[in-house]
């Protein structure tokens, strides 16, 4: 059997019923009857696209919850060597107001490449005092995330991916390989303290300038404890005045101790003294008898 379908302003003199309206973009027309009347015999449907197989191995690579500058954004990387279709999967914020991201159907994410969404496209707010973002397909399985809650976010710093750990980088990168830059600031004053500032999973690390670079893994970050630990032990020389002053000290002691002593044999020759006088008194006396 033969049979006509008319849709817009297309006017076939042999269709029946009403005229279908023009189809939107991925909007498919399927057949469900026959009986002649197009609007009844057709009904418009979107055909679902399967997810791509290799859409379990997409990861968030990076994310700037609070820029110092412009937009809020994330990155997804492939690490495959094959292209991987988005169509189909979604993307969502899971703290406070949750927003979810539709990917587009042609939206595709290139072999051993970056990609970064804005927040001005995704409408997804991450919240400065700590978000994260879950992946999923569509069928609602999670497919990976951004680490769990990367709690408060500083202006201009992102959580990036190192290894399978993430982590606070001064370092923004977006669509290329991430680089890592310690977020921690110490400062070593002339009197030897050491004052430091810290971020939430973040290594420590010194003032001094770090060169940028690619850390394929986190045990590559460089650790900067023992320059705070020298700092800490560094002492005061000792001066010239110090000296005197500890030989001053000393000197008032002795003197102190020797007009004690001679207090204490005043005090034994006042109370005897008349025994002494006494004793002196026969003493002559004798030596005066013995004269004569």
């Amino acid at each position: 059997m033969l049979d006509a379908v008319g849709y817009g302003k297309l006017e076939y003199a042999n269709y029946k019923g009403t005229a279908l309206a023009t189809p939107a973009v991925g909007v498919a027309y399927k057949r469900i009857g026959v009986s002649g009347d197009n609007s009844k015999d057709f009904l418009p449907f979107i055909p679902v696209i399967p997810p791509d197989l290799n859409a379990d191995k997409l990861v968030i690579s990076e994310l700037l919850p609070n820029p110092q500058t412009g937009e809020e954004w994330f990155e997804l990387y492939n690490p495959t060597n094959l292209d991987v279709s988005l169509a189909n999967l979604k993307i969502c914020d899971v703290l406070g107001a949750r927003h979810c991201y539709f990917f587009e159907k042609t939206d595709t994410l290139l072999a051993n490449s970056y990609k970064i969404y804005l927040q001005s496209r995704t409408k997804i707010t991450l919240n400065n005092s700590g978000d994260w973002l879950e992946l999923y397909d569509t069928a609602d399985n999670l497919l990976t995330d951004s680490g769990g809650d990367y709690g408060a976010a500083d202006k201009g710093i992102s959580l990036s991916l190192f290894g399978s750990e993430y982590r606070w980088t001064k370092t923004l990168t977006p669509a290329v390989t991430n680089v890592f830059t310690d977020t921690i600031e110490v400062e070593v004053d002339t009197v030897p303290t050491a004052k430091t500032t810290s971020k939430s999973k973040v290594v420590t690390a010194t003032k001094k300038t770090i060169a940028a670079t690619t850390l394929p893994a986190p045990g590559q970050i460089q650790d900067a404890e023992a320059d705070v630990k020298a700092a800490d032990t560094t002492s005061a020389p000792v001066t010239a005045s110090t000296i005197v002053a500890v030989v001053g000290r000393k000197q008032l002691g002795w003197g102190l101790i020797g007009l004690a002593i001679l207090l204490v044999l005043g005090y034994i020759c006042w109370y005897f003294r008349d025994y002494a006088k006494e004793i002196y008194d026969k003493i002559r006396h004798r030596d005066d008898s013995a004269r004569f």
